[in-house]
């Protein structure tokens, strides 16, 4: 990916989650490169937290 492509999808990835935030959900993004992926693949998770994965254990 370019570096043009790439702060494109930065910015709107980072407005997505700004509204989802507004709504009350917590969000992560990040990059991984899996297997034979012919460029990174990106992820965001929407709505599991730490503490989510804890309780998840916990219960």
């Amino acid at each position: 990916m370019d570096d043009a492509r790439a702060a494109l999808v930065r910015e709107k990835v980072e407005r997505l989650r700004q509204e989802l935030a507004e709504m009350g959900l917590e969000t992560a993004f990040f990059y991984r490169a899996p297997g034979f992926a012919k460029a990174p693949v990106g992820f965001l998770l929407i709505g599991e937290t730490g503490s989510d994965v804890e309780d998840a254990r916990n219960a």
